[in-house]
């Protein structure tokens, strides 16, 4: 019964369950043992607290679990289709697993390694060798079974092996060969892509042909290309400036600088006598109405110092502050 409730956890899973036991397990020992009720509380709560957990990870399974797979299971059947499109029966399956939180099936065969997206099952790719030197895992392309030579060679082999398993392939409109690897080491690379609109699609189908004249490597993209590219925004021609002055409602100006400061004037106090200065009011202190300005050259008495002036009584008088 233990086994079963274990049964598809994780490791980490698995150890945070075994310390909330163990954790249990001391708090029990030190509620018995405590002499003090405020101690004896204390380890019970955290012996519930254990419990809790510990419960809590036997019940809840992890979501996705890397599992094989194994016929009759969809997964599988995806991954089993395919394979049989691309290489008829010559590979068998031997392994089929989903990585938690992947949406991406593993597919292990007796010869190499295939990846199929899922659900969507629409992306397959497949890695039958390693190394430069061709060998029995690849698969064979039907004709006299000459190497290629030369690029032209691979993509003859290659239209051979897609008009037998992708025959939708050659309706692209675009089609493209590079060499693999240092002097073509690995092959070549035979890609079949299309042009919407202007626009070079994703790839549709990759096909590597080795040295040998046999596929090595295979990357499929079922989903057709759209038929046309949703319209999209431009950007129209930038604004001229028309001569200073032109009137053009769609113009922005903009300042050039700092604003100018904006000039107030002071509200004047009452007090000037005979049309002389007004006073200022942070030059009055006393209420006495001291003016420290200068009065109009006609009333002043040129060549008077100060000192004169105030002895006299010139600077002594004078309207009161307002």
């Amino acid at each position: 019964m233990l086994h079963t409730a274990l049964k598809g956890h994780t490791p980490l899973t698995l150890l945070l369950i075994a310390a909330a036991a163990a954790a249990a397990l001391l708090a029990l020992v030190i509620a018995r043992r405590a002499g003090r009720r405020t101690v004896r509380r204390a380890a019970s709560g955290a012996v519930l607290c254990c419990i809790l957990v510990l419960a809590t990870g036997l019940a809840v399974l992890p979501v996705g679990s890397d599992e094989p797979r194994t016929a009759g299971d969809a997964r599988y059947e995806a991954a089993s289709r395919a394979l049989t499109t691309a290489f008829g029966d010559r590979y068998g399956i031997v392994d089929v697993r989903q990585e938690p939180g992947s949406g991406e099936l593993t597919i292990t065969l007796n010869t190499g390694v295939a990846t199929l997206s899922w659900p969507d099952a629409e992306n397959f790719n497949i890695s039958l060798e390693r190394t430069a030197e061709p060998g029995p895992d690849s698969f064979p392309v039907a004709g006299d079974g000459t190497p290629p030579a030369s690029p032209d060679d691979a993509v003859a082999a290659a239209e051979r092996y897609a008009g037998t398993h992708y025959p939708w392939a050659l309706n692209e409109t675009t089609r493209t060969v590079d060499a693999v690897g240092d002097g073509a080491q690995f092959g070549w690379l035979v890609s079949w892509r299309s042009v919407v609109d202007g626009v070079l699609m994703p790839l549709r189908l990759d096909v590597q042909i080795n040295r040998a004249g046999r596929v090595s490597q295979l990357n499929v993209q079922q989903n057709p290309p759209p038929g046309s590219l949703p319209p999209h925004w431009s950007p129209g021609p930038a604004p001229t400036e028309g001569p200073r002055g032109a009137a053009d409602p769609g113009a922005v100006h903009h300042r050039q600088g700092p604003a100018p400061r904006r000039r107030t004037a002071r509200r004047p106090l009452a007090g000037g006598v005979d049309g002389g200065p007004l006073l200022s009011r942070r030059r009055c202190r006393g209420g006495r109405g001291r003016d420290h300005r200068r009065r109009d050259r006609r009333q002043r008495h040129v060549g008077r110092s100060r000192r004169e002036r105030r002895r006299r009584g010139h600077l002594t008088g004078g309207p009161a502050c307002t």
